[in-house]
């Protein structure tokens, strides 16, 4: 069950446009994945890039994702996509002057 619910939270911050920057805007989360750019995601890439958003949602360093940490971890992914949605509607605004 832990499991299931790491991966569950994994999913959401892959899910993050934000967390990937401008790779993932343009290129979506394949090439987010895709680290070498040759149009492939190889088992190791999607290990690499699972294990680092472990590490990064793993705040204390204990090895396991609790409760706690995950939910800070999607508290985190609203705040940058609400951010995200106000650029993008700011620049939408910019454009239409």
């Amino acid at each position: 069950m832990r499991q299931l619910f790491a991966m569950t939270i994994l999913t959401l911050a892959l899910a993050s446009p934000a967390m990937a920057g401008d790779k993932h805007h343009k290129q979506g989360m394949f090439g987010t994945l895709d680290l070498n750019s040759n149009g492939e995601i190889t088992r190791e890439e999607f290990q690499a890039f699972h294990a680092t958003k472990f590490t990064e949602m793993d705040t204390d360093n204990s090895g396991t994702i609790t409760r706690e940490e995950a939910e800070a971890a999607k508290a985190k992914w609203k705040e940058k996509m609400k951010e995200r949605r106000a650029e993008h509607k700011r620049m939408k605004g910019d454009a239409a002057e």
